[in-house]
């Protein structure tokens, strides 16, 4: 799936890049995953877990751009990456295609400006237009800020996970199982 279009956030009204991602945006993505890594504890990776390199990346993302059924959105302000969303299918088996899973993060500095809300809209929709039944996702379970925008946009919770994570320091974490029909 391809996307790239220029939109004005509702919340601040700051112009942004909303696109595909390729493999010239490798760089950018790396800096971006490694930033937000180190702002929050609400992904999957401990601050310095992402090792990929350049080329690696580059390779994935240019494999990503290539699948039609997969998309990795970028969103750039004046530039600099601030924002990625993803979608690919649960399996590639017959049983599983109708599903697909998402994951996001927002730079620190975008959060709560509609930047969140933007890349997920733009995902459903192209989720349905690729003939997705079902938009699945993970969310830590203290992210409430993450938990009403999802229901917002008409995700439910169907399952939780006691100590999903964890982190350095020994604490844990719960995640929620969201859905949403399409």
């Amino acid at each position: 799936m391809l996307y790239s279009k220029t939109h004005q956030l509702k919340k601040g009204g700051e112009t942004i890049e909303l696109r595909s991602a390729g493999a010239a945006d490798a760089e950018a993505m790396i800096e971006l995953l490694n930033k937000v890594d180190r702002q929050t504890k609400y992904l999957s990776r401990e601050p310095g877990e992402f090792t990929a390199s350049i080329e690696e990346e580059a390779n994935w993302l240019k494999n990503a751009e290539s699948d039609e059924t997969s998309l990795q959105l970028i969103a750039f302000h004046q530039g600099e990456a601030v924002g990625c969303c993803g979608i690919s299918p649960i399996a590639a088996k017959r049983r599983f295609v109708h599903r697909a899973v998402l994951g996001m993060m927002v730079e620190q500095g975008f959060q709560g400006r509609g930047l969140g809300r933007l890349m997920l809209e733009t995902s459903i929709g192209l989720c349905k237009q690729a003939g997705f039944e079902q938009l699945e996702l993970e969310v830590v379970a203290q992210n409430l800020r993450a938990i009403a925008l999802y229901s917002s946009l008409g995700f439910e919770v169907v399952g939780r996970m006691p100590n999903a994570l964890k982190y350095a320091d020994g604490s844990r974490a719960a995640v929620y199982d969201m859905v949403k029909p399409l």
